[in-house]
């Protein structure tokens, strides 16, 4: 019923983009939103003409009336050569049930039962490793605690925080998004592990307040003389971070047992 209601859509996209494959995913709400959200994964053959950004943009405009759906590009030789190598989110969403448009004109490598079983492993070994440095940041924060040096207290939270959502990101999606500011990494992750955008909604003034007092911590916290650091707010930033953390391990955990 979904499909349905988005054909204007689809038919949109494969007019004026003219898309290889389109891919429909159904994405589960980020923070407080508990509506599903549709994303479309729009294939672009290697011979298109119009640029991306040009395409972007056509997007945009189409789906501005309905903030549950969410349109992406990709370009179609880069997206077989990645499934070929085993990328997780491509393998895990590029299949055969979740095509709604097809112009059958290319097939798409299907993963083997050995390539999902060494996909699993690497991932999660990844992870894994990348996960020891929040980690070991949290677990500092709670040493520093006890001699009530709150500025660089809540600095390793940020390192803490900052990392897991990184760690995630580059484990399930391979990408690295170099940005200290948690705002931006929570967007990021929102495709892929949604458990963890609820840990820092946006929802109120004082959800919104909390999280820029944080993401000023990377580097206020170590250079202003004035940056504000109340018990309240580091004993929640506390309890936030190891929900966190125990979101990102959920969310690893729940992706590859979809493979």
């Amino acid at each position: 019923s979904r499909a349905e209601r988005l054909k204007p859509l689809v038919q949109l996209s494969v007019a004026t983009l003219s898309p290889s494959k389109i891919f429909m995913l159904e994405q589960k709400g980020c923070g407080t939103d508990e509506h599903h959200y549709t994303e479309l994964l729009i294939m672009i053959p290697d011979n298109g003409t119009a640029s991306f950004g040009e395409m972007d943009a056509l997007l945009e405009i189409a789906v501005r009336k309905d903030r549950h759906v969410v349109c992406s590009l990709h370009n179609q030789g880069s997206v077989i050569q990645a499934l070929r190598k085993g990328h997780l989110f491509y393998t895990l969403h590029c299949r055969l049930e979740n095509i709604i448009y097809d112009d059958e004109r290319t097939s798409y490598p299907v993963a083997t039962t050995e390539v999902l079983e060494t996909l699993r492993h690497s991932c999660r070994e990844k992870f894994f490793r990348l996960f020891e440095k929040p980690r070991h940041f949290y677990e500092t924060a709670l040493v520093l605690r006890q001699r009530q040096d709150t500025g660089i207290t809540a600095f390793l939270l940020h390192q803490a925080a900052e990392l897991a959502y990184r760690a995630v990101l580059q484990s399930l999606t391979g990408q690295d998004k170099k940005t200290h500011e948690i705002r931006m990494l929570k967007k990021h992750a929102c495709r892929c592990a949604p458990q963890m955008s609820a840990v820092f909604p946006e929802d109120t003034g004082e959800d919104k307040r909390f999280l820029h007092w944080l993401d000023r911590a990377y580097l206020a916290s170590r250079y202003e003389e004035q940056y504000p650091v109340t018990n309240n707010d580091l004993a929640l930033l506390f309890e936030k971070v190891k929900l966190l953390h125990q979101a990102a391990r959920e969310a690893v955990e729940s992706t590859l047992g979809q493979l």
